[in-house]
């Protein structure tokens, strides 16, 4: 493969109106956008201390058995090289009792790689050729009542807004093929590569998807316009983004194990 290779869908009236569908759907009522962060039921904020990063891998852990990605580990929490240096950021939402209802990790490239390399080495490998600054999405969890609604879009909203403060150019995720259709019709993802397997034991099939930040924004204005009235994606992205003018999120203390 000697350049990158995007599935994109396409600008047929067909997969418009798909893009469409998706969109309205989630428009109605999936993210409850109309509520404003101070009525939410939760708070997001970077992980403060070595509790709170417990709670979150181990939400991450109970959430990824559940759903048969991983094969339950003896100590409770899926803790690998990332977890253990200072290129993942792990960002939380806590509840009224500060539980950990959510949570979301942002790895930046490095030397040790980003977490998804070993499956998508090729594709990550040209991205990075070209003298982009990566980071990969990883980590994504919420408990059972959370998903769904206006925590996966705030968590997937302060990625955004990290990019932006980090001059970051792409961003990456691997995400279950069922899921691609949102991260595509909402965030402005394409695929990358076919579908990959993670671990033969379990139901860990994933697709590689990539936004490109020099892209997003007007992409997303241009699926605002065939919403028409129903208009939302570039408020939701941008305009409104509250993480976007909130520093607070990105200061440099970096929480993790065997500091």
């Amino acid at each position: 493969m000697s350049e990158l290779s995007l599935l994109q869908y396409s600008d047929l009236p067909k997969q418009q109106n798909y893009r469409i569908r998706v969109a309205r759907r989630v428009r109605s009522g999936l993210f409850e956008e109309q509520k404003s962060m101070s009525d939410r039921e939760y708070a997001i904020t970077a992980v403060q201390n070595a509790e709170q990063l417990d709670q979150a891998m181990c939400l991450v852990h109970d959430c990824y058995v559940e759903r048969g990605f991983i094969k339950p580990i003896d100590q409770g929490k899926r803790i690998r090289i990332f977890e253990q240096s200072n290129v993942l950021s792990t960002f939380i939402a806590l509840d009224g009792s500060d539980v950990v209802v959510g949570t979301i990790g942002i790895v930046s490239d490095s030397d040790i790689g980003l977490p998804s390399e070993k499956f998508f080495a090729e594709e990550i490998g040209l991205i990075r050729s070209s003298g982009n600054r990566i980071i990969e999405i990883t980590n994504l969890a919420m408990v059972p009542d959370s998903r769904g609604r206006s925590l996966f879009l705030d968590l997937s909203r302060l990625v955004i807004a990290y990019a932006l403060s980090h001059c970051v150019d792409k961003i990456f995720i691997a995400v279950s093929p069922s899921h691609a259709s949102i991260y595509h019709s909402i965030f402005q993802f394409d695929q990358i590569g076919d579908v990959r397997t993670y671990c033969d034991e379990t139901c860990d099939s994933v697709v590689g998807m990539v936004m490109s930040m020099d892209e997003c924004f007007a992409r997303a204005k241009k699926m605002d316009a065939l919403l028409g009235n129903n208009s939302f994606i570039i408020d939701l992205l941008s305009t409104k983004n509250p993480f976007i003018k909130d520093k607070s999120f990105w200061a440099p203390t970096v929480i993790r194990y065997g500091a």
